[in-house]
């Protein structure tokens, strides 16, 4: 498994960062939660951190298909213990 570590600058970056994102890697419910919690938050200590875990084989599919955006994401990966 991969897990991935993203920093978003402000709610801006997050808007942008939305909007280059395939729904392959972030649906557009969970886009629409995190800016709605964000929305509703009193306040918002930025940068803020999405953190998502993406299995291999879910990894290479999407990378085969989203080649541009797995770039920019396999920076922010690590890879993860496999659990027994």
């Amino acid at each position: 498994m991969w897990k991935g570590k993203l920093k978003i600058e402000d709610e801006e970056s997050m808007t942008e960062f939305f909007a280059n994102t395939s729904d392959a890697l972030i649906t557009q419910d969970e886009k629409n939660r995190i800016a709605e919690v964000v929305q509703e938050a009193d306040t918002v200590s930025w940068p803020m951190e999405i953190v998502f875990e993406i299995q291999e084989d879910t990894w290479e599919a999407f990378s085969n298909n989203h080649p541009d955006e797995a770039k920019v994401i396999e920076n922010h990966l690590e890879q993860q213990p496999t659990e027994a």
